[in-house]
């Protein structure tokens, strides 16, 4: 049944207001740039308005434009050379939980490291870097990973499980 006008309206608003600062923060920690991150968000929101009147809602909102945003982050990376992309997916803090640097050595030090973690990361495949930021920065369980990513679990977990061991060997011979 189709959503009238004046109702999608409201809904496109509401979709806006409560998932613009997520589309914004996952296109800008999957592609390092600001101005490719605010890019990448208008199309996400051009490409919701388009589909919105035909939401099924079989899953929740925030999880199809999850989905839209990852699709639109491959679609612009692909475009984009990697020489172009000075940061990635995500803030080597969120991964590596360290404590608050007192002193400018340790700063610097964390600085270090989260350069470090931010190259291992941009070094794995794309679907290894999705399922990484998808499990452990956003938190998402197999479960909704498997439905942002339309793959079995076991694929989700196989991805995980290379990308963990990708990175460790990556982060243990950058830090001896």
């Amino acid at each position: 049944m189709p959503i009238e006008q004046g109702s999608l309206a409201k809904k496109y608003d509401d979709c806006i207001r409560d998932h613009f600062d997520m589309v914004y923060q996952l296109a800008l920690m999957r592609c390092g740039e600001s101005n490719l991150a605010q890019d990448i968000t208008q199309e996400v929101f051009i490409r919701v308005y388009k589909g919105l009147s035909h939401f099924r809602e079989d899953s929740q909102i925030s999880t199809w434009i999850y989905r839209i945003t990852m699709n639109v982050c491959h679609t612009y990376l692909k475009k984009e050379s990697r020489q172009q992309m000075k940061q990635t997916l995500v803030e080597a803090g969120e991964i590596i939980h360290q404590t608050e640097a007192k002193n400018p050595e340790d700063i610097m030090l964390r600085e270090n490291r989260q350069k470090q973690v931010r190259a291992a990361i941009q070094s794995l495949p794309p679907i290894q870097a999705d399922v990484i930021t998808l499990y452990y920065l956003r938190e998402y369980d197999y479960k909704e990973i498997t439905e942002i990513l339309h793959m079995p679990m076991g694929t989700v977990k196989s991805h995980l499980h290379r990308a963990k061991k990708a990175l460790k060997s990556y982060l243990e011979k950058a830090l001896s």
